[in-house]
């Protein structure tokens, strides 16, 4: 009120609608904002029934699920005489009220991997494996929605589009890293279904020669004789260099594009990128020149071990391991868990399949056996997860990134093993070795995951038997009392 009072011809006082965020950061990259339409969305939408003064979804489940949430506002034409007087009504809509929508995220969850990752730059998602929805989705560093939703001053807006820790970008769906050895499972997919044997073994001696060039091994030393269990357990370069090149390009790629590597995975949040599937007609549109054209050996060797050209989303690496926990049917992923109605009816957002891998199934039941080698074979690089009784499959991956100092640390996996619920993910950027920064960003999750729902569902499934066996004492009791009486 005492602004509306201030009487100066050098002020403007503009009004403006804006939301707020009671969690402000938590989850933005899911959640979104809005803004004021822009006069292009509102050239664009006007037909859809949208004002110029309306907020609009500019991010993430805001702009998903934006006319979802609006609704459509009513409308009364009617025919006026000179004095203004209504005479009828000529065209009336009514108002439909929007639905309110509910993320399938769960916020204790989603807060406690918020600051797991304080301090770092990267990403963890954690995924039911049955359905697709999203119960975790930390890209970090998050970013203030009551500060988007406001009019952020130009060198304010300027430094948060330059800044390297990149706050403004989705890094679960637009950032693009080399997946390192978590490529693997694809790759050792490929060269099953090409025919070669899981017992055919190769000699890992830490190097591993291609005519002049050199391919390292992830192992100094070497490994020894690897088959295609070991090379998951104890991620050995030296079996995929060799098996990728008898498998060829073409099966690799194949397989790759089975499991959606250089495709979107049609998440419902806006701006999800494609990544980079290399291949040799792949090759020959990116590069100019002819000399760069040519698809080289090299290439092949790189990329077996998700190094070279190939580059993935973590929802893409998120969406593989789904796809192998879920005995091979992929799920779109979701972070909508239901919407609800203005009347109050529920409607849940069911699952939607987006294919069945086409592989064999003893070919997927051996890469789901290796992928539990890396947390309980002696040898294994993800040993962190190991939890008695609580058998955890995981491979980990450490992919080099010329921009950072230290490797991108990989970790995906899913548990329990035997009857998977959940799939995870994470990237730690210039994390280095894929078993400790993000391993120990997995073991964190795992661990509270499993307090919260499998701990306290046993303790109170236990707590049920006791009091059942107390009421059933009691009953056998009363029963032999009346039985004494009687005789």
């Amino acid at each position: 009120r005492a602004i509306e009072k201030i009487n100066n011809d050098r002020i403007d006082i503009v009004e403006y609608n804006k939301r707020f965020y009671p969690e402000d950061a938590l989850a933005s990259h899911v959640i979104g904002y809005v803004k004021p339409i822009s006069e292009k969305e509102f050239k664009d939408l006007e037909k859809d029934g949208y004002r110029n003064s309306d907020l609009i979804g500019k991010k993430g489940v805001e702009r998903s699920y934006d006319k979802e949430m609006k609704g459509q506002d009513g409308r009364e034409n009617v025919e006026v005489d000179a004095k203004g007087n209504v005479i009828r009504q000529v065209e009336a809509t009514e108002s439909v009220a929007g639905k309110n929508v509910y993320l399938s995220i769960d916020m204790e969850l989603q807060k406690y991997m918020t600051d797991a990752f304080s301090g770092k730059s990267g990403v963890f998602i954690a995924m039911e494996a049955k359905t697709g929805k999203i119960i975790t989705f930390v890209s970090n560093p998050e970013i203030s929605l009551n500060l988007l939703s406001s009019r952020i001053p130009d060198n304010q807006w300027t430094e948060l589009v330059n800044s390297k820790a990149k706050p403004l970008v989705n890094k679960g769906i637009a950032g693009l890293y080399p997946p390192g050895s978590t490529f693997k499972a694809v790759t050792g997919m490929g060269i099953l279904e090409s025919g070669i044997s899981p017992y055919a073994t190769v000699n890992s001696t830490g190097q591993y020669r291609y005519g002049k060039l050199i391919f390292r091994d992830s192992h100094k030393s070497g490994n020894g004789i690897t088959n295609f269990a070991k090379s998951i357990e104890q991620s050995v370069n030296t079996y995929y260099y060799v098996f990728s090149q008898k498998a060829g390009i073409n099966n690799i790629v194949k397989y790759a594009k089975e499991f959606g590597i250089g495709s979107k995975t049609g998440i419902d949040i806006p701006g999800e990128l494609t990544g980079t599937l290399p291949s040799p007609e792949w090759k020959k549109k990116r590069f100019k020149k002819k000399q760069d054209q040519r698809w080289l050996p090299g290439d092949l060797i790189n990329m077996s071990i998700g190094q070279g050209y190939v580059l993935a989303t973590p929802i893409q690496i998120a969406s593989v391991y789904q796809t192998i926990a879920n005995n091979g049917v992929k799920l779109r992923p979701t972070v909508v868990d239901r919407f609800v109605t203005y009347s109050g009816k529920v409607e849940n957002n069911k699952p939607v399949v987006i294919k069945k891998l086409n592989v064999s199934a003893k070919n997927l039941k051996l890469l789901q056996n290796a992928l539990r080698l890396p947390v309980s074979g002696p040898g294994g690089t993800a040993k962190v997860l190991y939890i008695p009784n609580y058998p955890v499959s995981a491979k980990t991956g450490t992919a080099q990134n010329s921009g950072f100092v230290d490797n991108h640390s990989w970790i995906a996996g899913y548990f329990p093993s035997d009857n998977p619920q959940i799939v995870f993910v994470s990237v730690v950027e210039g994390g280095g070795y894929g078993g400790v920064a993000s391993g120990s960003m997995a073991q964190k999750f795992i661990y509270k995951y499993r307090d919260k729902y499998v701990l306290k569902k046993q303790d109170a499934e236990k707590k049920k038997q006791e009091e059942e066996k107390k009421k059933q004492d009691e009953k056998n009791k009363n029963l032999k009392n009346n039985s004494n009486v009687k005789n």
